[in-house]
């Protein structure tokens, strides 16, 4: 092949993959950015979801988190689903959007990561990653995003996972395989540092 046809193929390439990823790209209302899923963003006042999201498709709940009031406001984007899309808490030092629950799969990074996505896809891409529980959940978090990343190991693995936590505080932990999918994912209010506290 000449070094012409090879350039020439090389941009074809590269134009095939722009073209792709801007297709596959989500739009604003459901992108996931720090501080921010689609267009609910922490610290907006509880007046400014139904701007956003009619009432009709929202359901103002109290999860009851280790016993305590937890006011949120779930809401609801496929007609007839009975898992939310999203969990928006309101429990927060401050009034407002203290949090967001993510469930739905159309909710994606700018790099495609989401729910249904592997542990594998977020450590390609996200580097500084360390994994955690509690609550009764398994999460990797990516302190850069102000994000955390819920995982569904299988009991094998959770049990490798408690066994090994000790050594990997603060760390990505190996015991969980790339293979393990996200469930959820959590976009969090502190600024300074997104963690779940160990038992």
């Amino acid at each position: 092949m000449s070094r012409k046809w090879k350039r020439s193929l090389q941009l074809a390439c590269g134009i095939m993959l722009c073209v792709r990823n801007a297709a596959t790209a989500p739009t604003d209302d459901f992108l996931l950015e720090r501080h921010r899923a689609g267009k609910i963003v922490i610290g907006m006042k509880e007046a400014d979801i139904y701007n956003i999201y009619p009432r009709e498709i929202t359901k103002k709940v109290d999860l009851q988190l280790e016993g305590m009031p937890t006011p949120a406001i779930q809401v609801f984007l496929t007609k007839g689903q009975t898992t939310p899309s999203l969990v928006i808490r309101l429990d927060g030092p401050r009034p407002g959007v203290s949090g967001i629950e993510v469930r739905d799969a159309r909710f994606k990074t700018s790099d495609g990561i989401g729910v249904g996505s592997s542990l594998g896809q977020l450590r390609k891409r996200k580097k500084k990653l360390f994994i955690t529980d509690g609550e009764g959940a398994i999460v990797a978090v990516a302190d850069d995003l102000g994000m955390s990343f819920f995982l569904l190991p299988d009991r094998q693995t959770e049990t490798a996972y408690y066994a090994a936590r000790r050594r990997y505080v603060g760390r990505d932990n190996p015991s969980i395989p790339d293979a393990t999918k996200i469930t959820a994912i959590s976009v969090h209010w502190s600024p300074e540092r997104s963690t779940v506290p160990q038992k």
